[in-house]
């Protein structure tokens, strides 16, 4: 039977046996038995015995039978997840894997549990890259079994290892980089192959089939090294480096084709070597390889050579030479020289040289062809831009200034040219060809830089200036530098780093000459190359060349020969006479060049003379030029004509009337004159605001003679005509700018403020700029913008409050207005009518001119200060800006200053009852009420005795003695002395009322003030003192209220602050004479 579900038995069931006995019943046997029917039985075999007893104890025989129980029931197994180890690839392309015993059950045991790997019971070992499936069984003492399987995934990442390569210099190598890379899944991705780090020396690319494409820099050997990057199908990657050895080879040199000039019959010479280079840096050795034809040569192995035209030949010629590096690498180039005529009687033929441009691959080469070519005869040359001959390969621009751009072919590397003609417009027309050689070298380094050589022309005794870097050019576009490396054999060069030079050849020489200069670049690293000039100097005279001038008159220094100058160098020789004289003035001519001009007076326009200039050649030429003379009245460069602000005061001409207006009829015209009104005053300063004044900036960048700070074309505001008293007339012509009958040459000029003006004109005008000389600081118009403002005039400022006195209605700042202040108060105030018949800008009511009274000569006090500049006009120790505008006679002004002036027209706000600084009531709009305390026609500011009561304020009204009388009060009833007719005798109070209302809580006793030294006692009525204090009612020493009895007691037994009640109270006041006041005085609370 098989064993129950679950278990290892089963419960067995059968028939049991049966027995017959002769005496006994069936049912009266008794029954011996192993097992009954229903028992559990283990797996296996058990036998079951059965025997039976009759009654008389007889046992039968023994009945037995087996019951077997199979183990039918396998057991169960569950294998472990899938395993995932990812490795990178080696050699054995294996990775050991711990592999853990799957969970096993069963319900009678485990016999056994193998795998298929290794028929052991652990698997973990070395397993390959891809899957593995382990096949596990597990197997029961019962012979049941059952199996399960198991993933083993190994993931294998392609392995890139080094790579290492030799080329030769300059080749080209593919390396096959992926050959030795290991992949142990075998599933490396060609297509993935890419660079991570570029070498420093080359340029790689990617090949089809898992290789790299090294190309090496030109030129470069040494070590160069990039990395990459490699990935299998499964996107798992790797990255390795590759070192490349780069070994040098020998590069030819370059041999570049050089030029020369002579004259008939005349050896020249040079050195080939001066333009050649051998990439290597070899030593360069030069031999001859094909001889001139219409002369002879010697050329040394150092590169000099000498060439001997034949004799009477003209024309060019040229050899040919062989430059060897020593290793091998040679080079031809050719020496082209042209001989020409130095005593030609007619029109010859212009000098064409060859050029020689060393260029790069794929680059472009940019020149000009007519840098070192020249006209003997100095005739200008005009280029063909039709080429004689075109390149064979690239293309070529050429244009009539004889710039050229040649672009080659892509890649091509070598020799090519192109002809060219040129052409001067002499009688008859005279032409000429050359060649220009385009090397297109293939070693030539990433930065470089060409130098040209160069021919000029010149004559005996003349210094030559010109350039050598016109035909020069930079590939990369960077700014070069050049320095002399070779200096010339006849002559002296000085040459400047921007190409510029200088050629003076020795005295009398005629003849070929040449020097060497080297060409740097920015470039990084520094690009250089070499080249020679080449001069000619001739002997032929040419006239010399007058050039017109312009001249301001009052230039010093004009010199009408410094830009004339003869072709041949020779010495200018100057007609003193001049050919057509000037028509507004005297002229002297120097014979240095030099020359004085001297204007009718008053005279503004321009003039002009001719003169003459001749050659000192035994046969003379000669030639004529003229001299402008302009007027520049402001020096800034920019003539009268075509200035727009003549005098530089930043107000256009057009404003000033431009000649036409002469306001101060001084005989400068207001456009000319920097005073235009005569009052010391640049016009500059009086047509502006003093808080947004802009001063000219001495700078005009478009030419047009208006400073930059008022052009608004270069960026600066123009001046809006300041007109101060709204009059019509602006300041700059307004003789009282601020209309309060003071003029402004006096408050404008008035340093000691005693109304009187520093500087009075003169009438004379030394330099003619409108400005007396009384007040001119520049007398030379040296500077477009100190001049215009070269004034002494201080611009007097007496109340410091940004507003000049010119401009300024109360000038001293008290809040009493100048036209009241300069005029006498015993007489009636005379105001401003608005009217000014004169136009002069002074009113009517002001102008003695018209009839008017002159203001500001009032000087109350005679202390040289007149009232409107004095802060207190009658010396009395009280300024006028407190008895000016004091009713209430508190000794303080009524209205408290704020030091804010809205219009600008320099009275306080406090006091301005005018906001509009443009209307005729202005310089009258204050709020000052000009107090006269005691009423007798003296307003306070001038009396000196405001009271009336015959105490003269200063002397008598100042108890204290500190110079301020505003703080005496000797009743205390809050008017100062000096405003109060009640009486300073010593009067004691006979009551007082301490209960802190603010009214009469102290004693205070009038007069104490004269004795500060003494004491007092207070007795109560039964005779004990209850106070006292000495140095009583000194406040200079206590301070106020403390010098004053409170109502409380301090005597001895009280705490200092004990409050006396109210009644009377016997007073003891022992003064410093020791004279006593006695008294009694009733406290009321």
């Amino acid at each position: 039977q098989s064993n129950d579900a679950g278990e290892c038995s089963a419960v067995v069931s059968w028939i049991e046996p049966t027995a017959l006995d002769n005496c006994t019943a069936p049912g009266s046997l008794v029954w011996s038995k192993s097992h009954t029917p229903g028992s559990t039985f283990a797996v296996g075999t058990t036998a079951v015995t059965y025997a039976a007893t009759d009654a008389a104890g007889n046992i039968s025989l023994t009945c037995s039978f087996d019951v077997t129980v199979t183990d039918d029931e396998a057991p169960t197994i569950t294998c472990g997840n899938t395993i995932e180890k990812t490795i990178q690839s080696n050699a054995s392309c294996t990775s050991y894997i711990e592999v853990p015993v799957p969970e096993v059950n069963d319900n009678c045991g485990i016999a056994s549990i193998e795998n298929n790997i290794n028929g052991a019971s652990d698997a973990s070992g070395d397993y390959p890259g891809g899957e593995t499936v382990i096949e596990w069984m597990v197997t029961d003492y019962g012979g049941n079994s059952k199996t399960c399987e198991q993933l083993i995934i190994v993931y294998a990442i392609p392995s890139a290892f080094d790579d290492v390569a030799i080329t030769a210099e300059d080749t080209p190598t593919t390396i096959a980089v992926v050959a030795n890379d290991v992949d142990c899944d075998n599933n490396i991705d060609l297509n993935t192959l890419t660079i991570t780090s570029g070498p420093a020396h080359g340029n790689v690319n990617i090949t089809s089939n898992g290789g790299i494409n090294y190309t090496p820099d030109k030129n470069y050997a040494g070590t160069d090294f990039f990395s990459y990057r490699i990935c299998d199908e499964d996107e798992q990657c790797d990255e390795a480096n590759v070192a490349i050895t780069v070994r040098s080879q020998n590069d030819p040199p370059v041999a570049v084709d050089d030029l020369n000039n002579t004259f008939v019959d005349i050896n020249v010479g040079g050195n080939v070597l001066t333009n050649d280079y051998d990439i290597d840096g070899n030593s360069l050795s030069v031999a001859i390889a094909g001889n001139p034809s219409h002369g002879s040569v010697v050329l040394n192995s150092n590169g000099d050579y000498t060439y001997s035209p034949t004799a009477g030949y003209l024309g060019e010629d040229h050899f040919s030479y062989q430059l060897r590096d020593g290793h091998g690498g040679t080079s031809t180039a050719e020496v082209f020289i042209t001989i020409i005529s130095d005593h030609a009687m007619s029109n010859q033929p212009p000098v064409a040289n060859e050029d020689v441009y060393v260029g790069k691959m794929n680059t472009s080469i940019i020149g000009n062809v007519l840098k070192n070519d020249y006209d003997p005869d100095g005739d200008p040359l005009t280029l063909n831009t039709n080429l004689v001959a075109q390149p064979s390969e690239g293309t070529i621009q050429i244009n009539a200034d004889g710039s050229f751009i040649y672009s080659p072919k892509t890649n091509y590397s070598g020799q090519i040219s192109f002809t060219y003609q040129v052409c001067d417009d002499g009688e008859p027309l005279q032409c000429n060809t050359a060649q220009v050689i385009l090397i297109i070298d293939r070693n030539s380094n990433d930065n470089s830089t060409v130098a040209v050589d160069d021919a000029f022309f010149t004559k005996v005794n003349n210094t030559l200036t010109a350039n050598v870097v016109g035909n020069d050019y930079d590939p990369e576009g960077h700014s070069t530098t050049v320095s002399l490396i070779g200096q010339a054999l006849h002559g002296d060069v000085v040459l400047n780093a921007n190409g510029g030079f200088s050629y003076t050849p020795d005295t009398d020489y005629i003849g070929p000459d040449h020097f060497t200069y080297r060409s740097c670049d920015q470039g990084s690293p520094t690009a250089c190359d070499q080249a020679t000039v080449y001069i000619n100097v001739s002997e032929v005279n040419h006239p010399p060349v007058a050039v017109d001038d312009w001249f301001g008159r009052d230039g010093a220094a004009a010199n009408i020969l410094l830009n004339d100058y003869d072709p041949d160098g020779d010495e200018l020789v100057l007609n003193t006479t001049p050919v057509v004289s000037v028509q507004h003035g005297t002229l002297i001519i120097n014979a240095d060049g030099s020359f004085s001009y001297t204007p009718e007076q008053l005279y503004f326009e321009q003039d002009s003379f001719t003169y003459q200039v001749c050659d000192n050649a035994l046969v003379p030429l000669c030639d004529e030029a003229t001299v402008i003379i302009y007027v520049d009245s402001d020096n800034d460069g920019v003539a009268n004509v075509f200035d727009i602000d003549d005098d530089n005061d930043g107000i256009l001409d057009i404003v000033e009337g431009d000649k036409a207006v002469d306001t101060d009829n001084d005989g400068v015209p207001d456009s000319l004159d920097i005073d235009s009104d005569n009052d010391g005053i640049p016009d500059n300063l009086e047509s502006q605001h003093a808080e947004d004044y802009v001063a000219p900036s001495g700078a005009d960048a478009d030419g047009d003679g208006w400073d930059d700070a008022y052009d608004n074309d270069n960026g600066g505001t123009p001046i809006v005509i300041v007109d101060t008293d709204g009059d019509g007339i602006g300041d700059y012509l307004d003789v009282d700018s601020d209309n309060d009958g003071i003029i402004d040459a006096i408050e404008g000029n008035d340093s000691n403020h005693d109304g009187v003006a520093d500087s009075i004109a003169t009438g004379v005008d030394s330099d003619g700029d409108g400005l007396d000389d009384a007040y001119d600081t520049v007398n030379n118009k040296s500077s477009t913008a100190t001049n215009a403002l070269g004034s002494n005039v201080i611009m007097g400022n007496s109340d410091g409050d940004e507003v000049p006195d010119w401009r300024d209605i109360d000038s001293d700042n008290d809040g009493i207005v100048d036209s009241v202040e300069g005029q006498d108060s015993q007489l009636a105030y005379v105001a401003p009518t608005g009217n000014d018949s004169d136009g002069d800008g002074l009113d009517d009511a002001y102008d003695p001119d018209v009839g008017g009274i002159q203001v500001g000569v009032v000087d109350t006090d005679s202390d040289g200060i007149p009232d409107y500049l004095d802060e207190d006009s009658d010396n009395d120790l009280v300024p006028d800006f407190v008895e000016g505008q004091d009713l209430n006679k508190d000794g303080q002004p009524d209205h408290e200053f704020m030091g804010l002036d809205a219009d600008g027209d320099g009275l306080d706000n406090s006091n301005d009852t005018s906001d509009d600084i443009t209307r005729l009531e202005n310089p009258m709009g204050t709020n000052v009420p000009l107090a006269d305390s005691d009423g007798d026609g003296i307003p306070d500011w001038r009396d000196t005795d405001d009271d009336g009561d015959g105490l003269q304020t200063a002397s008598k009204e100042d108890w204290n003695e500190d110079g301020d009388p505003t703080n005496d009060d000797c009743n205390y009833n809050g008017i100062p002395n000096y405003l109060d007719e009640e009486s300073c005798d010593l009067l004691i109070p006979d009551a007082f009322s301490p209960n802190g209302d603010g009214i009469n809580d102290h004693f205070r006793i009038r007069g104490m003030y004269k004795y500060p030294n003494a004491k007092i006692e207070i007795y109560n009525r039964w005779g004990a003192v209850v106070y006292t204090k000495e140095n009583y009612g000194n406040i200079t020493m206590y301070g106020d209220p403390d010098a004053w009895w409170d109502g409380r007691a301090n005597s001895k037994g009280t705490s200092g602050s004990e409050i006396l009640p109210t009644g009377t109270y016997f007073v003891v006041l022992i003064l410093e004479n020791s004279f006593v006041h006695k008294g009694i005085v009733y406290i009321n609370r």
